[in-house]
């Protein structure tokens, strides 16, 4: 073996180095090393031809050396110091020299990092002389800052390079050493050192810094520990402050709600919950939408349903669809709830109840009364009934105090469902009946005249929406294009003769009818009583409108399909015996195939009970021979 400097230019690669795998692994890193301290270990080569040498063993330093060459920064005769080998050899000395290779330990280069900085070199500069990034070196520092224990322990391979790097997360030796000496050894779990070493500080991610905002913490002089080694792990290093901001905010919340004239608001930090003094809870009214409110509903309706059926497909993840939507539903969520109003009367004797959620986010449960206000609010509620009568909502209490049970055992989204196309049907029954409407028009003004409030009627006379029934809505449009606002809609309703005037009023009331609701409240109960009264002046025969199929009942629950079954008049005919077997084999069958069972065997008149119309006073008489029966049961 002999010692040269070779050209690089006659230097070529050789078949016989044994490194097969990552031979341009750091190449970068490694020609930055080479620039600035030189080529710190020779080559090992040996002849090819007369000019030239393979390359058996320092590949990656012949390459780093070729790189520098191509960037101009060497010249391509650079001398490169080389071992010349016997050929016979080449690949025992190329095996011998990756083999014996030992990495560096990584405690040692940090050591040595920190000297060069302790020599006026910057992080920067040691980067960049070792070709490194300027965060690696930071990383490296932050292990030559521990604690002397825990860099023994480390040498002594008591810990793990992972768990090293977590002991950094605390620049405090002395609580290090508590740690090191509380675990036990060997130590392999990285997440044990660091949850030890930040008890007591809060994640970015908690809800209470989520709450107060990252931005306003660190704008109030908070600071922020940032884990090196993972740039995801932060946390706030004055959890008193994120307290006090969290409770400034809350306060702020607090004033606003109490400008908004409710009697009392509470606040806290703790998780959302409903009040456990909350005895009753009053409930917003809705507005109807304007025209505008309409059709943009109607439009981002559109456009969540289009959606939708793109998002059906399971093997599309489209993520930015998923966003889209998320951002429409919320826009939407945002449209419906500006047609919110609360009674300022009410609301001074009930409040609001303010926590913060898992996600940060204030949650607000509204209305709730407590017991102390109960007395008050049923006095106001009194007060503006008309003298010598209940107000409406007694007189819907007297008759409908609470949700039926079998209402009550309906999901919500059900309920809603079922008294939407009972809305849509009396619609279109008092668009067709002028003196029920007329009836209604007046119902509703002398309502309004005694400062009593009904949630079923709006004098304003703007529908809250008509998306149910088109056919309504194109008469409705097409009348006010035909009679337009302005000074001359007055000469035009003057000049009509009064089977007009009542066809428009009609048609004008039909369209201001909201009878939807999710039969749970007591408020439901008097807005589906009122819905019973007008179904029975108008004689509404739902089953003109609605019938039952296998997609609905299927999202029934079983107690109730099975209640439908037994009722239905083809069980009922059937013998006993027969009967009990026939149910009991139906009650074994899973929900889906109950319910298309159902629909093959139910009575086709069935509705549900939201959708049945009460019997009118005087439509059911005795007959004589019902008569000569209850003679007879009396004589006996």
């Amino acid at each position: 073996m002999s010692f040269h400097n070779i050209p690089l230019h006659q230097l070529v690669a050789s078949e016989a180095n044994v490194r097969r795998t990552d031979r341009k692994a750091d190449i970068d890193t490694l020609a930055a090393s080479i620039l600035s301290h030189g080529l710190l270990q020779n080559l090992s080569v040996r002849p090819r031809g007369e000019s030239r040498f393979e390359v058996v063993a320092g590949g990656r330093r012949h390459a780093a050396l070729k790189a520098l060459a191509k960037a101009g920064q060497i010249a391509r005769d650079y001398p490169v110091p080389c071992n010349i080998i016997d050929p016979d050899g080449a690949a025992e000395t190329s095996l011998a020299e990756n083999v014996q290779r030992l990495a560096m330990n990584a405690m040692d280069e940090a050591d040595a990092f920190r000297s060069l900085l302790d020599d006026s070199l910057t992080a920067d500069d040691v980067a960049r002389r070792f070709g490194v990034t300027t965060r690696h070196v930071e990383q490296r520092l932050a292990l030559s800052a521990l604690s002397p224990k825990v860099k023994a322990a480390y040498r002594r391979n008591e810990l793990n390079l992972d768990c090293a790097r977590a002991f950094c997360i605390e620049p405090d030796h002395a609580k290090q050493d508590a740690v090191l000496k509380a675990l036990g050894k060997p130590l392999t779990h990285p997440g044990q050192v660091r949850a030890l070493l930040t008890q007591g500080a809060l994640k970015v991610s908690d809800r209470l810094v989520l709450f107060v905002g990252l931005q306003a913490y660190q704008e109030a002089g908070g600071a922020v520990t940032r884990d090196l080694f993972d740039p995801d792990t932060m946390f706030v290093s004055d959890p008193d402050l994120v307290a006090r901001l969290a409770d400034e905010r809350l306060d702020r919340i607090r004033t606003e709600l109490t400008g908004q004239g409710w009697g009392w608001v509470d606040v806290a930090a703790a998780h959302a919950g409903i009040a456990a003094n909350a005895a009753q809870r009053i409930h917003p009214t809705r507005r109807p939408m304007s025209r505008a409110e309409r059709k943009r509903l109607a439009n981002l309706d559109e456009r969540i349903s289009a959606l939708d059926s793109k998002l059906e497909d399971e093997e599309i993840d489209d993520t930015a669809a998923w966003q889209e939507r998320e951002a429409l539903d919320c826009e939407r969520q945002a449209l419906i709830a500006q047609t919110q109003e609360w009674d300022k009367e009410l609301i001074a004797h009930a409040g609001v109840m303010v926590r913060i959620d898992h996600d940060g986010r204030p949650r607000f449960t509204y209305g709730l009364v407590e017991k102390t206000d109960q007395a008050k609010l049923k006095r106001l509620l009194a007060s503006r009934a008309p003298e010598g009568a209940a107000n409406e909502t007694d007189q819907a209490d007297a008759t409908a105090e609470a949700p039926s049970e079998a209402a009550q055992r309906l999901p919500k989204s059900i309920a809603r469902e079922l008294t939407a196309s009972r809305a849509t049907a009396l619609r279109a029954e008092v668009a067709a009946a002028p003196d029920i409407a007329l009836a209604l028009a007046v119902h509703a003004m002398l309502v309004s005249a005694q400062s009593a409030y009904t949630a079923c009627i709006n004098l304003r006379l703007h529908p809250p929406t008509l998306a149910d029934l088109p056919n309504v809505e194109a008469q409705r449009e097409a009348v006010l294009a035909t009679h337009p606002a302005g000074a001359e809609l007055l000469t035009q309703c003057l000049a009509m003769n009064r089977e007009e005037l009542l066809g428009l009023l009609a048609l004008l009331v039909a369209t201001s009818i909201d009878v939807v609701h999710d039969a749970h409240s007591a408020q439901d109960a008097q807005v589906q009583a009122f819905a019973d009264q007008l179904a029975v002046a108008v004689g509404l025969d739902m089953k003109r409108y609605w019938s039952a199929d296998a997609a609905f009942l299927s999202r029934l629950s079983k107690s109730m399909l099975m209640e439908i079954l037994t009722a239905s008049t083809t069980i009922s005919a059937k013998r006993p015996k027969q009967r009990e077997a026939f149910l009991r084999t139906h009650a074994k069958l899973k929900r889906d195939a109950l319910a298309k069972a159902v629909s093959r065997t139910m009575d086709t008149a069935w509705l549900p009970d939201l959708l049945v119309t009460p019997v009118a006073p005087g439509d059911l008489v005795i007959t004589e021979a019902g008569e000569a029966a209850i003679s007879s049961i009396t004589a006996e």
